[in-house]
């Protein structure tokens, strides 16, 4: 159990810290979306194309929260062992 605490603290901590890259990203992508808009003309498709872009890139930026295991190796391990001691 004293090896999962360690990793349950991990997890909130790197969510975070991808929120807040997905943030910024999204924040200077629509930046430049709108400086371009205002200094010259742009078309409706890639207004909506460029709207979208963010959204695609941060939604697989964060399947990087669900891809590594939840649990270090260590901990399963310890499970599998306590059940052989019997």
């Amino acid at each position: 159990l004293a090896c999962a605490v360690p990793s349950v603290i991990e997890g909130p901590r790197r969510a975070q810290r991808y929120v807040a890259a997905d943030l910024i990203f999204t924040e200077i992508f629509i930046t430049v979306l709108l400086t371009w808009d205002l200094i010259s003309t742009l078309t409706l498709a890639l207004a909506v194309a460029g709207h979208e872009d963010p959204t695609v890139i941060v939604a697989l930026n964060d399947l990087r929260l669900v891809r590594e295991k939840p649990w270090p190796k260590a901990f399963i391990a310890n499970r599998d062992t306590r059940g052989q001691d019997m």
